[in-house]
């Protein structure tokens, strides 16, 4: 496993899935608020969520270890993806950014509502479908977009290449200095 910190973000590196799972799966499904459709690539939440979370839950050994890293890292934001994943930890850094910048997700929720009501209806439902409530669309939005410009499907790509040009401007892939 490797760690490292950017802007207030613990970034963890896990070395298996199996890893990742082990010391995140539990709080992971509390934050995301249901059990994972498929196997877990990646985990984010706020450094409170996770700590008011562990104080309230015995821990297995994993668990206890991942605990022991994070306590001492002074960061405001975690997140966790497998080495080698970029994919995934760009979407992972995405939420961090997004939940971290005010004003990022001020121009998040303007390119949404921006865009054509067809095109919304299309990802509110494919993020309904990926089991996310209401309250996280623009987060989830955001955060797959800058991942990959053809998430939401053929029909929608025209319209969100620039959206998702525009967000990997704002939101830069971190720099690992492992």
């Amino acid at each position: 496993m490797k760690t490292c910190k950017i802007d207030h973000v613990l970034i963890v590196l896990c070395k298996s899935r199996s890893q990742l799972s082990l010391a995140f799966s539990r709080v992971h499904e509390a934050y995301e608020g249901g059990k994972l459709k498929g196997p877990l690539k990646g985990v984010n939440m706020p450094f409170e969520f996770y700590i008011n979370w562990y104080s309230d839950h015995d821990q297995s050994e994993q668990e206890k270890s991942m605990h022991d890293l994070i306590i001492d890292s002074d960061c405001k934001y975690i997140i966790a993806s497998l080495i080698g994943d970029q994919s995934s930890l760009y979407h992972e850094w995405a939420h961090a950014y997004y939940h971290l910048n005010p004003e990022f997700q001020i121009i998040v929720k303007e390119m949404f509502d921006a865009l054509p009501d067809h095109i919304k209806k299309v990802i509110i439902y494919d993020l309904q479908m990926k089991g996310y409530s209401s309250v996280n669309f623009l987060d989830e939005f955001q955060a797959y977009l800058i991942e990959n410009a053809n998430e939401f499907g053929k029909k929608c790509y025209n319209i969100l290449v620039p959206i998702h040009l525009k967000l990997r401007e704002l939101c830069k892939r971190p720099i690992l200095n492992l």
